[in-house]
Formats: structure tokens, C-alpha cells, sequence
């Protein structure tokens, strides 16, 4: 489960003539390649620098987006397009219906939403209840924002309305009723919300002027009204406030960034996750943790709580049976923010049920906690104590024949590449995925000051992707 907003390689092309399909694969160590990540329940997704998307984890009903319904514990790349800037999974789980979040969204830079995946309360907002294995899009509005529910989705679009879709037993759509609609469906009439998440079976906003607002499942306070357990139908003001700057939604708690960099939490408390050190039944209303004021962002997951600093260190407490706090052990819990010991560096920050995520500035992603289901993305499923890299393993199935072949010359190189024709885009990148060099429209690059080595040329050709390794000498 992830905060409401988180930020911010290649291989070489071989062309090799097969029956069905050509598979490319190629690990860079600790790689430097990733832009955002959402760590869901069982899956997860990340887009790369380059705006490729790619998915790990279980797949039972097609939530990985890559045409097929079997699950993978290394990142895989969804489709060829390289224009996607956003991406979320669904990261919590039903007590009622006995179910867990599996279905996936993210916007295009165009603007355009897609979805995929589990579609039993018509979460992917397509208008069916049919499950979907790969991405497809969702009407023809623009969207600057997506957040999935355990069983519904919400979004702000571009005029800064907000919508809502799928399951809504707790009324956790705001649509003043508890009916499942199956398509998008506009939240009241406000034209002013500026940040929306959801992760479970509740909802917080912020609108322009920083207020904040929740609706939804209320049965342990986490929707911040003091005496009020009630659940809501429509997004209620909490408190006075207006000065909120970011929030995060756990499973039955919440949490919130104000202006001044001081944390705040509420709701259920039972396994320390409020970072108040006390285990407690609830807190009803926000109450800040401890007196500082150097907090960026934070994130929650099921009973775990992660928290970033403007200096970008990164803390956790709360749940940790499964080691998701990254302290190198699997303590039940802890009541009080924990310094990660390897978690300096940290630029956004993710919590899935019961594992987490961290991108750090150098656009490396590490993950850890539990990984039953490949979803930590790091090639097996054994749970993780510490933070573990994601190297830059791409596996990406080709059809024979769908890639246009790119040729450079001269081989190697002592100082400028050319290309046998204009490529829409290109991308430079060292073989630890660190990127060098970006050119728009050309048909040459000038590696004059680039060391000798083997380097890897990532181009977008006629909107496909193709990738040329090459040589410096």
C-alpha cells in the first residue's frame, strides 16, 4: 500500500530467427532503473525510467498485465509501449468476502487509464465483470491520478473531479449509497481535489486548499472522527486543518504528512503501527508521532507503517512477523520508529500487505518483508529482512518478427555513433543502469566524453522498443 504519489537498461537486440518467439534476457547488478513502484498484496508493479512497465508476483486472474495467468518472481515487461508514468497495485484484503486486491491501474502520459486484472465487483471500470490478463483502457477521459482499493478504484481526473468505481459494501465509493457501479462514476460535484489514496476499504483526499477528507469502512476510527465509528458514504471534512500535504491508507489506519514535516496517525493501533509506543485497540482521531518535524512521506501496509525523512532516511514500525520493517529480524513488532540501517538514500517509499518497497535517489529499487508469491521481485519467493535490490532483469518475450531491427555503426566506436535511421528517442545506459545520455529525434550520438567500455542503447523505433549494445574503446 503506497502513499498517494511515488516517483521516480537495457538489454542488447538479438534477432534470432524462432518458430514461436525470441526471449531477451539480460541482469544488470543493483540496477538504477526505476521511476515508481507499487508493492500490492500479492503483486507488484514499477515503471522504469525510460516509462516501460513491468510487473512481478502472483497472477491467478491476469493482474500482471502480460497476457498470461502465471505468476513470476523477477520483473517482467508489460507489452512494448515505453509511455507510462504511473502505476498501482492492489495491496489489501476483503474479511468479508474472504478475498484479496488483484487487479492493477496506471495512466499513460497522454493521460489515458488502464486497467487489468480481477474484475468480480467491476473494479477495472470497463463496465463488465470480466477479468482482464492484459491492459486495456478505461473510457477516453484524461486522468492525473489512480489509486486501487481492495475491491474498487478511485481516480482524479484532469479537471480535478473525483471518481469511483466497483465494490462499495462500506460505502468506500463516497457516491452517498452502498451500490456497486461497475464504470467510472463522479464523486459529488467538487472541481478542487488534489491527492486521493486508497488501499483498502477506505479513502483520504486532500483537496487544493490542503483540507482533508475520508469515507468509507470507519470500524476502528481510521477515518479520524473523534466518538464516530460510523461509516461513510460521502467524503467528510476531518477536522479544521488545511494544511495537509501528503496521506497514506493501511488496512484499518491511516496516516498524514502536514506542511511543517510533522507525522500524524489514527485508527488501529493493535500491533504498534501508529509509531506511538503503545500497543493500543485505536486512536479515533489523527495524533501526532513523537515532536519532529523532519518527515517527507509515508507509507502503510497491513499493520506496518514506513516512513521517509527530508534527509532520506527511512523508518518503520509496527507489524514485522515477516521481517517488512527491513530491520534484519522478525521481531512481532515495535512500537516506535526504527531506523532502516541500510535504508539512507530512500526518494519514495511503498508498503504492500505485508512487505515493502524502496526507491531510492539513484533510481536503484529495493524491496523486502514477505514473498510468498514472488512479489518482492527478486527471483524467488524466501522472505526478506533487509532491503534487497531489484536488479534490472529483463525478461521480456518477443513474437518473431515485432522488432525492428536497429543497426549502429561504426563498432566500436571512438567517438560518434551513427544509426542506420532517425529513432523517435534514445537512451544511454552504463551496464549498472545508470543513465548517461537522452536525444530526441536522431539519427547519432556523440560518445566523445564517454569513457571506454560496452554500454547499452536503448531506442524507441515507430513507438517499439528495441535495445543495441554498444562499444567505446
Amino acid at each position: 500500500m503506497s502513499s498517494a504519489s511515488l516517483h521516480h537498461a537495457f538489454t542488447n537486440t538479438l534477432h534470432v530467427p524462432v518458430i514461436v518467439a525470441v526471449l531477451l534476457l539480460h541482469t544488470v547488478a543493483a540496477g538504477q532503473c526505476w521511476d515508481h513502484v507499487s508493492i500490492g498484496m500479492r503483486h507488484s508493479v514499477g515503471v522504469q525510467v525510460d516509462g516501460t512497465l513491468w510487473t512481478w508476483g502472483w497472477n491467478d486472474v491476469g493482474q500482471l498485465g502480460n497476457g498470461t495467468n502465471t505468476p513470476v518472481n523477477i520483473p517482467q515487461q508489460v507489452g512494448f509501449d515505453s509511455d507510462w508514468v504511473l502505476a498501482v497495485a492492489a495491496g489489501s484484503f476483503d474479511v468479508v468476502l474472504n478475498t484479496n486486491g488483484k487487479h492493477t491501474a496506471a495512466i499513460k502520459a497522454d493521460g489515458t487509464l488502464w486497467t487489468w486484472g480481477g474484475n468480480d465487483h467491476g473494479q477495472l471500470g470497463d463496465g463488465t465483470l470480466v477479468d482482464r490478463n492484459s491492459p486495456a483502457q478505461v473510457g477516453t477521459d484524461t486522468w492525473v491520478a489512480v489509486q486501487c482499493g481492495a475491491l474498487h478504484t478511485v481516480a482524479l481526473r484532469s479537471d480535478s473531479t473525483l471518481w469511483a468505481w466497483g465494490y462499495n459494501t462500506y460505502g468506500q465509493l463516497g457516491l452517498g449509497n452502498l451500490v456497486e457501479v461497475h464504470t467510472p462514476t463522479q464523486v459529488g460535484t467538487d472541481t478542487d481535489w488534489w491527492q486521493i489514496v486508497s488501499t483498502d476499504m477506505h479513502c483520504l483526499a486532500l483537496k487544493s486548499d490542503s483540507s482533508l477528507w475520508s469515507w468509507g469502512l470507519n470500524n476502528y476510527y481510521q477515518l479520524g472522527f473523534f466518538n464516530d465509528n460510523q461509516n461513510k458514504v460521502v467524503p467528510t471534512h476531518v477536522g479544521s486543518a488545511t494544511n495537509w500535504r501528503s496521506i497514506a491508507t493501511g488496512r484499518y489506519f491511516s496516516f498524514a504528512v502536514k506542511g511543517n514535516n510533522t507525522l500524524w496517525g489514527w485508527g488501529s493501533n493493535d500491533s504498534g503501527q501508529l509509531g506511538l509506543g503503545v500497543v493500543a485497540g485505536y486512536h479515533p482521531v489523527p495524533q501526532q508521532i513523537g515532536t519532529g518535524t523532519m518527515w517527507e512521506a509515508v507509507a502503510c501496509g497491513d499493520a506496518h507503517t514506513l516512513a521517509q525523512r527530508t534527509d532520506g532516511s527511512l523508518w518503520g514500525w509496527g507489524f514485522n512477523y515477516f521481517g517488512q520493517l527491513g530491520l534484519n529480524n522478525n521481531t512481532w513488532n515495535y512500537l516506535s520508529p526504527q531506523n532502516l540501517p541500510n535504508g539512507v538514500g530512500s526518494s519514495a517509499v511503498s508498503a504492500g500487505y505485508y512487505s515493502s518497497g524502496s526507491l531510492r535517489a539513484d533510481s536503484s529499487l529495493w524491496t523486502w518483508g514477505g514473498n510468498d508469491h514472488g512479489n518482492l521481485g527478486v527471483g524467488d519467493m524466501l522472505q526478506r529482512e533487509v532491503p534487497t535490490a531489484v536488479v534490472c532483469t529483463f525478461t521480456t518475450a518477443v513474437p518473431e518478427g515485432s522488432l525492428p531491427m536497429l543497426k549502429a555503426y561504426p563498432m566500436p566506436t571512438e567517438a560518434l555513433l551513427f544509426l542506420d535511421r532517425t529513432v523517435d528517442a534514445l537512451w544511454l545506459y552504463d551496464l549498472h543502469g545508470r543513465s548517461l545520455l537522452t536525444l530526441q529525434s536522431t539519427d547519432r550520438l556523440d560518445l566523445t566524453g564517454v569513457q571506454a567500455g560496452t554500454y547499452l542503447l536503448h531506442a524507441r523505433v515507430n513507438g517499439q522498443v528495441v535495445h543495441v549494445r554498444v562499444m567505446k574503446r
